[in-house]
């Protein structure tokens, strides 16, 4: 992996999603996001200042920046959490729609995350503007 990075001019950020110049992509670009998760427990998703939090307003302005350069056909995928503990990201699931969705098969087994028993009851999708030659195992409806 090291040398397929190293050999390519990858651009890796973790600056704010808001912040971030988009200008200088093109359509040989790929954009992909994992932003938190608006419906699931973890402390960014706790608002300590106005700077802080992940919320309803950033989630819909994230999906309108992903809308924005699928308009100029910029590549992205979005790893996200449609269904977590009954509750739906219906934000996400509305938006979603609009493009290609796949269901990955993601096990925890040997993770050390904080829940005690990683089996979980959430449904975890992978959206994207492309089509890479899976589209017909990706349609597939949840809801």
């Amino acid at each position: 992996m090291y040398d397929i990075i190293k050999k390519n001019d990858f651009i890796f950020s973790s600056d704010d999603f808001e912040k971030f110049d988009y200008s200088f992509l093109n359509e040989n670009d790929f954009v992909y996001c994992d932003p938190p998760y608006l419906i699931t427990n973890a402390v960014y998703n706790e608002k300590r200042n106005e700077f802080s939090g992940w919320n309803q307003e950033k989630e819909k302005k994230l999906y309108e920046i992903l809308d924005s350069l699928n308009k100029k056909n910029i590549k992205f995928g979005l790893s996200n959490v449609v269904m977590h503990h009954n509750v739906k990201n219906e934000i996400l699931d509305e938006w979603s729609k609009k493009y290609l969705i796949f269901y990955p098969d993601i096990q925890y087994n040997h993770s050390s995350y904080q829940q005690k028993s990683r089996q979980t009851d959430s449904v975890e999708i992978y959206v994207t503007n492309y089509d890479n030659g899976y589209r017909d195992i990706i349609q597939e409806k949840l809801f």
